[in-house]
């Protein structure tokens, strides 16, 4: 029940209650990959756009004895 006031309650709000309106945002996904080369998807979405934002890997940002080892396993290392 302590959820229920923490704002770990927030992005579940913000989805639910933008998802309820009849509203959708034109939104566009650009890559550009090291050698220049660009990639874009075109599609709709509940929320506008947000950007520009690096794509990074989330593995270079764990918190070690983070992760549940049953279910999820970092990279081996090669």
């Amino acid at each position: 029940m302590a959820t229920v006031i923490t704002p770990s309650l927030a992005p579940w709000l913000t989805g639910i209650g933008a998802s309820t309106h009849d509203v959708f945002y034109s939104n566009n996904l650009n890559f550009e990959a090291e050698d220049g080369t660009m990639e874009e998807i075109i599609g709709l979405g509940i929320t506008p756009g947000y950007g520009p934002a690096t794509v990074v890997y989330a593995g270079d940002f764990l918190k070690p004895g983070s992760l549940f080892p049953v279910i999820i396993r970092p990279p081996s290392a090669a």
